[in-house]
């Protein structure tokens, strides 16, 4: 630090000298780096800009680069590149550029996270892989593993991460998720001479949250690894070598020295040996500091052995860090084990049978794509499991070892493709571990039988079987059987262009082509197809089709050329459900080689289609082998979430009833409005999901909930209505109290909305419902708290009352009256409403003197009688309702039983009409967000429906004009405005507003941290409350302190804020709901009105 002062000697008669001298202290020192941030297709690095001010403070020098492309010549004179989330791909050159900078010794920093495979382009070099992150995890985590780049960092805050990082040898998983779930956030490699770092989330080092956790830390942490120490006397040492090779093959061999110290250096030696062996050296007389030297040697190894391949540079004078003097690397001389093509593919069919022996199917493709560099095969995955799940991926695959290097399962031993030079008892490297050879088996693979290894292999607990073609090493199948659920499941290849198998002399073969499942009455084709897989014609070729043993079909050929094939074709219409054993075969010929392959047989299920499955993604397919064991057909509808097959009504109407799964999202205008007419035209529909009903007003419409909202920690049921169906039916019956424990605990606020006909089958322990069902409709709906597919298929009596709930929906009476009621829920007095009370007969026989009366709070207003109701025929009164007087109205419609009607409950539904005045709703929404303002009014319609009236103003001083004769002054979170602004409202309005509140007048204000902030100065600026500002707790557990109060109706005693919440600081009184020291929601009586 040096003193640094400029003197000016004072002229004749100067007196006043301070401001001659000035001096300035001035630190000189190397600085700590060179760092450059890409602009060129980026992130802006203004939003970084908290991080680069503490980086230049630190002693960085930090520049941008917007030019264009990254070259060798960008880099040069920088230490560390960093790429901040990149929003397009950087070309063949540019990687290049960059890999060469990194092996060199610079530092590169890739920040996700929307794009991952553009940052797999950038870091696979090193052993990172970027995916898209998996289960939607965001938030805090303490997951991470101690290494220099974390040094002094106990916990991490990642925003939104949209990617995940996999990691294979050098790199290193540093940071994982705070959810336990495996995915890792951030990863560290040193590779070459240089060093990468690969983060996940921009959102944690960028300005809106590296002030959380230890982030800034972490920041910086990252930018001195990546820099490293500099010596003064330093050299490293990198060798460029192939990790196998096959005899008799040429290489040059590269050994390269790099002077990463402060000094030139002189006299530098350089070393290659083989098997410690010097095979080259050199001497180089100056190497200047930041360059290298590479020497090269041309080899041809003949000899299938493990080489060892060194280069060492001795230690120059005064050089301490001497490990990197020296590297190393084994080269394998061998062939191949395995010998993929690309263009190649094998395609598979993947089948899972339920405890009945119904399959579901799903798919597996692989495709051989290319070598990304020799031995290094790139293979693409397709996959469909049973349950619908999509997957696509990839891997790299060496074709010497088979060991999958990176992409899916990296660390693995590949699986789909193992060597041919085995035998029973050979070991070979398998998945995760090593298996054993144990036999062989011919399976049939579409004609051809197929003379395979049979492989046993143990993971996880479930016990495999894998089938390889023992001429090519193509994986030919593999089964296995569910230890827990004992489901077995089974993979066999369907297609491949790979050559597989032998061809003999002789050789026919059958395949058949038929449906797993139809319905009785449906048509369909049976291929049955005989194939000539032979070297020689045959002559006389017989085929024949069976049917549960009775031959239907059958035709003898002339002759059937050497690789030609002849279908027979028969159209067959099943008439009775049942299960039926289709056989195909051509009769073995003396001098067949194998026969396996001349008979094949498939099993096709015939029965009704009642159920349809319809899933956001593929929840409910787990509860298909329930209805398989009660004979009932379904059809699976998954990808509902983007599919929506719950807005098509046509597809609604072809089954008796529709099992519906949506989770953490709401459905739209057009499913409520589909499954709403889905349930007039007498549909049957049970709705469960995780989070549905949060904040779903729709969803709680059409399952007459009268509540929303989340309730987690809910795991038991309790039977409270022991009569309904649901409980009181063929598959078992609960007493009123029954209790069943350990169900899906993550449920919602569900609360019967009596007053639309819904009832109370059972509770969770907090009081809040767990199954609520609704009839008369005249179908009928359910809502099953929670997963329902978890609780069914993982608790017994909640499987028994699901199978209750189906034999509900889709079973048929000789003799059953259904009633429904058409009336709106919300009424003004003297309003006019057509009340349609409907009788239809859903039963197996016509009806006569069938009677039907609609009643008022138990006072008959209009009936019919001596009806006569074919089935499925309906009869409709129609009664003109004008209430005079504010209440609520019980209406009724009833049929009294037919007889032989045992089944009564469908003969009579109410519903309760609110008939009320309108509340008049004057909203100011000047500076608020509409997307938070429509959410608010969505609550006022779950509540209201369509029976309030509001008014909307932007101007704030047209509030003494407008506000006259309205009951309710609405002031939804005002996120555009500042404080002060809002303050300034505030004075404005206090006149208006204390009159407004002596008249009775109720104001609702909203406030939510987000935006300027403090929308609760619209109050302060009136004088109406007294607060000074806001604390953000959004996550934060809240409290009910005043169960009291009408506001607390319906809420729980503890819960989480959701996004934006804000507690206030202030001393008011009258508190709701506190963080446990600061007020959440406020009721302030004032006057004769509300705050």
């Amino acid at each position: 630090t040096f003193n640094v002062t400029l003197y000016v000697v004072p002229v004749q008669g100067e007196t006043a000298t301070e401001n001659n001298v000035i001096t300035e202290m001035i630190s000189v020192k190397y600085p700590l780096g060179f760092v450059l941030f890409d602009q060129t297709r980026c992130d802006s690095i203004s939003y970084y800009s908290q991080w680069i001010v503490n980086l230049s403070d630190r002693g960085y020098i930090v520049d941008t680069y917007t030019g264009g492309t990254i070259t060798p010549d960008v880099l040069a004179d920088y230490n560390i590149f960093v790429i901040p989330q990149a929003w397009s791909g950087y070309s063949s050159d540019e990687i290049s550029a960059i890999q060469n900078f990194v092996l060199a010794g610079g530092g590169l920093l890739v920040i996700g996270d929307s794009y991952p495979e553009y940052y797999t382009d950038l870091t696979s070099f090193a052993g990172i892989i970027w995916d898209y992150e998996t289960y939607g995890w965001s938030g805090y985590t303490t997951n991470i593993t101690i290494h220099e780049v974390t040094e002094g960092v106990s916990w991490v805050y990642f925003g939104a991460p949209l990617s995940q990082l996999f990691i294979s040898s050098p790199a290193v998983s540093l940071i994982r998720d705070g959810n336990g779930l495996g995915e890792t956030m951030l990863a560290a490699s040193e590779v070459g001479a240089g060093r990468v770092i690969a983060i996940a989330d921009e959102d944690t080092i960028n300005n809106w949250n590296i002030g959380y956790a230890d982030n800034l830390l972490l920041a910086n942490n990252i930018i001195d690894w990546l820099s490293g120490t500099r010596y003064p006397h330093e050299l490293i040492v990198r060798l460029d070598a192939p990790a196998y090779i096959e005899p008799n093959m040429t290489l040059i061999l590269n050994a390269t020295v790099y002077n990463r110290g402060l000094n030139n250096e002189t006299n530098v030696e350089l070393k290659l040996l083989i098997n410690g062996t010097i095979v080259s050296n050199v001497t180089i007389p100056l190497l200047v500091n930041g360059s290298f030297y590479t020497l090269n040697y041309t080899w041809t190894p003949n000899i299938v052995a493990v080489y060892n391949v060194t280069a060492f540079a001795p230690p120059v004078p005064e050089e301490n860090v001497t490990t990197n003097n020296v590297a190393m690397k084994f080269v394998h001389v061998q062939y191949p084990i395995i010998n993929p093509e690309p263009g190649q593919y094998a395609y598979y069919l993947f089948k899972l049978y339920s405890p009945t022996g119904i399959p579901t199917e799903g798919y597996w493709n692989f495709t051989y794509d290319y070598y990304i560099e020799r031995y290094k095969m790139h293979v693409t995955t397709w996959q469909k499991t049973p349950d619908g799940y999509i997957f696509q991926d990839w891997m790299i695959v060496n074709t010497m070892n088979r060991l999958i290097e990176s992409g899916s399962n990296a660390g693995w031993w590949y699986f789909g493709w193992i060597e041919t030079d085995i035998d029973i008892g050979s070991t070979i490297n398998l998945l995760d571990g090593t298996a054993t050879v144990s036999g062989t088996k011919v399976l049939l693979i579409g004609p051809k039988a197929i003379d395979c290894w049979e492989i046993p292999y143990s993971m996880y607990g479930y016990l495999y079987t894998f089938w390889y073609d023992k001429q090519s090493g193509l994986w030919i199948g593999m089964n296995s059987t569910n230890p827990y659920t004992g489901e077995y499941a089974e993979l066999l290849l369907t297609d491949t262009n790979v050559p597989i198998g032998i061809q003999y002399e002789h050789d026919l073969g059958v395949t058949l082509d038929a449906p797993i499942c139809i319905q009785p009455g449906e048509t369909t084709v049976l291929n049955a197809t005989v194939y000539n897989l032979g070297l020689n014609n045959e002559t006389d070729v017989e085929i024949y089709l069976l049917i549960n043993g009775t031959e239907v079909k059958s035709e003898t050929l002339d002759v059937l050329v050497n690789g030609t094939s002849y279908t027979l074709n028969y159209s067959w219409t099943p008439m009775k459900e049942g299960v039926y054993n289709i056989t195909a075969y051509t009769p073995i010929r003396s001098y067949e080689n194998v026969t396996i392959n001349n008979v094949v047989t498939e099993i096709v299920y015939v029965r009704y289609i009642e159920v349809a499955l319809i899933s956001d993604y593929s929840e409910l397919m787990t509860i298909a082998p329930i209805l398989d064991s009660m004979g009932i057909g379904y059809d699976i509808y998954n990808n509902n979430y983007y599919n929506r097959y719950t807005e098509d009504l046509n597809m609604l109407l072809n089954y008796k009833a529709v099992i519906f799964y949506t989770g953490s999202r709401w459905i739209s205008s057009a499913e409520y409005s589909a499954l709403e007419s889905y349930l007039s035209f007498g549909g049957n529909l049970l709705i469960t999901g995780f989070d549905c009903l949060v904040s779903d007003s729709l969803l709680a419409e059409l399952v007459r909930s009268s509540t929303t909202g989340d309730n987690v920690g809910e795991p038991d049921l309790i039977v409270v209505n022991e009569e309904h169906p649901i409980m009181n039916g063929p598959y078992g019956s609960f007493p009123a109290g029954y209790h069943v424990y350990n169900l899906y605990s993550d449920c919602d606020m569900a609360e019967a909305d009596e007053a639309r006909g819904a009832v109370t089958v059972a509770e969770l322990l907090d009081g809040y419902d767990k199954i609520i069902a609704t009839e008369g409709l005249p179908g009928k709906v359910v809502y099953w708290n929670g997963r329902g597919e978890h609780d069914w298929t993982q608790i017994d009596d909640c499987q028994a009352m699901f199978k209750n709930t189906i034999h509900w929906f889709v079973t048929s009476y000789e003799h059953d009256l259904l009633v429904s009621l058409q009336v709106p829920e919300f009424l003004e007095p003297n309003d006019s409403t057509l009340v349609n009370a409907t009788i239809t007969n859903i039963g197996l026989n016509n009806e006569t003197n069938v009677e039907i009366q609609l009643l008022i709070n138990g006072t008959v207003v209009d009936s019919a009688t001596d009806l006569t109701l074919l089935t499925d025929e309906s009869y409709t009164i129609s009664y003109l309702w004008r209430p005079k007087i504010a209440g609520f109205y019980n209406i009724t419609v009833y049929a009294p039983p037919v007889p032989g009607e045992n089944v009564t409950r469908n003969n009579v539904f109410s519903k309760i009409v609110k008939v009320r005045y309108a509340p008049r709703i004057l909203a100011y929404i000047g500076y608020a967000d509409y997307y938070d303002y429509a959410n608010t009014i969505k609550s006022i319609e779950s509540t209201f429906g369509p029976n309030y009236k509001l008014t909307e103003f932007t101007d704030y001083t047209q509030l003494d004009t407008m506000i006259t004769g309205n009951d309710i002054l609405l002031i939804p979170d005002q996120e555009y405005a500042s404080t002060y602004t809002l303050q300034m409202i505030g004075e404005a309005w206090a006149q208006t507003l204390l009159d407004f509140l002596e008249k009775g007048g109720i104001i609702i204000l909203c406030d939510g941290g987000y935006g300027y902030g403090g929308t609760y100065a619209i109050l302060t600026g009136a004088q109406l409350m007294s607060i000074s500002g806001t604390n953000y707790r959004s996550g934060y557990r809240l409290y009910l302190t005043d169960p009291d109060d009408p506001l607390a109706k319906g809420v729980s005693s503890t819960f989480y804020g959701p996004y934006y919440t804000v507690s206030f600081i202030t001393e008011e009184e009258n508190v709701v709901v506190d963080d446990g020291v600061y007020p959440v929601v406020i009721h302030k009586e004032w006057s004769n009105g509300h705050i």
